[in-house]
């Protein structure tokens, strides 16, 4: 059995990833912050670091002795844009710069996102190879998180997995289409034909210790200019890439709603309920998923990828198709009395 250094083990996916692992018998040492809720981490017999990856800390000890380390910490809605860096880029940086102080680097598995590569052209899924170009703060974010890990690629050997939207299992950020869907048959969208990458989350889970197990790892470049070639890049998504039209269909089937009515917001409402919702979130002290900045990606383009890379290298395959893992999700809400 192994010992593991995961990051955002209080999170959606590192929780899920965390389970996992202590299910196959290995040893967890988490880092963790004051506030974070770990009674499940405890739960699960894991050694808890408390440690502000903002800010640095001693990491180094923390990750001697480690196998593997899972970086799933990251940050989608801030109280303020500029935590962004300071949680995506910063936190980054001197977890992987930790990592390069040991005589012997343990491989480090990043989950990144889709945002980070940036929106498709028509037509043409994003491939691993393509240079990146995102067009959100967070993508911007996650970017510069992946360009921490370029430049120590030649120390720690490391593999980067972009996700597209991830849902599962007590998943907040997909939930309320789930409510809106149940309670009164309405899917609100920006637009009915982009298309979109989804990954339910045991499916992500599998791909990341896959990734560990057999990626191969990013190339070393100091130059942010110099040559992309997306090695060691995967994307994570299930080979359906519904419309936002048919995500609402399948959604409305997996919440028992027999007739949904779609509704296209026009672009000034789009953003005004954004910048709403934006600064109610600022006002009570929790950042809303519903910001500016997720629509600026909401409306760039389609959100599709070519997974061929995973498929091939990783042996990645979905356990279920996304019509099951969306029923999946909707039984848990269920089940736990969301819906």
């Amino acid at each position: 059995m192994a010992t593991y250094f995961v990051t955002g083990g209080s999170g959606f996916v590192g929780r899920h990833l965390c389970q996992r692992l202590a299910a196959e018998g290995h040893t967890l040492r988490c880092a963790v912050r004051k506030s974070s809720a770990t009674a499940h981490l405890q739960e699960l017999g894991a050694e808890l670091i408390e440690v502000d990856l903002t800010a640095g800390g001693d990491l180094r000890s923390a990750l001697e002795g480690c196998d593997g380390i899972f970086h799933s910490a990251g940050l989608i809605s801030p109280r303020r844009e500029e935590q962004l860096l300071r949680v995506n880029r910063d936190g980054t940086r001197f977890l992987c710069e930790a990592a390069a102080e040991l005589p012997t680097p343990p491989p480090l598995i990043y989950v990144s996102s889709i945002a980070a590569a940036g929106p498709a052209k028509s037509d043409e899924p994003r491939r691993p190879a393509d240079f990146p170009k995102p067009v959100s703060r967070y993508g911007e974010s996650k970017r510069a998180g992946e360009r921490q890990l370029e430049m120590v690629a030649d120390r720690v050997p490391t593999t980067i997995v972009r996700p597209g939207i991830i849902f599962g299992e007590a998943n907040r950020d997909m939930f309320p289409m789930f409510r809106s869907i149940r309670r009164f048959g309405v899917h609100a969208m920006p637009r009915a034909d982009l298309r979109l990458s989804l990954i339910y989350v045991g499916d992500l889970i599998e791909l990341l210790i896959q990734a560990l197990a057999h990626g191969r790892r990013i190339t070393h470049r100091e130059d942010p200019q110099s040559k992309f070639d997306g090695v060691g890049y995967y994307f994570a998504a299930d080979a359906e890439q519904p419309t936002y039209q048919a995500l609402g269909e399948m959604v409305a089937e997996a919440v028992d709603v027999p007739r949904l009515r779609a509704i296209t917001m026009p672009s000034p409402l789009v953003w005004t309920t954004a910048t709403a919702s934006e600064l109610f979130g600022k006002a009570i002290g929790r950042p809303n998923i519903l910001t500016r900045d997720k629509i600026r990606e909401a409306i760039a383009g389609d959100w599709t990828c070519d997974i061929s890379t995973a498929v091939d290298e990783l042996g990645f395959q979905p356990a279920q198709s996304l019509q099951t893992g969306l029923c999946q999700t909707a039984q848990w809400y269920r089940a736990e009395g969301w819906l």
